[in-house]
């Protein structure tokens, strides 16, 4: 990912996350950044 201009760094950054549950795949490759003083949620389809 890309350094935030201005800045040295982000208070989050995932890069390339893959996450499966047994044989089912949660998410694929997701890749993201939180800034300081974001609020943030990350949630799945049944509200988890």
């Amino acid at each position: 990912m890309q350094e935030k201009c201005g800045s040295n760094q982000y208070a989050m950054e995932i890069e390339s996350l893959t996450k499966t549950y047994g044989k089912k795949r949660g998410v694929r490759n997701i890749s993201f950044a939180v800034e300081e003083g974001d609020i943030f949620g990350f949630l799945g389809p049944n509200g988890a």
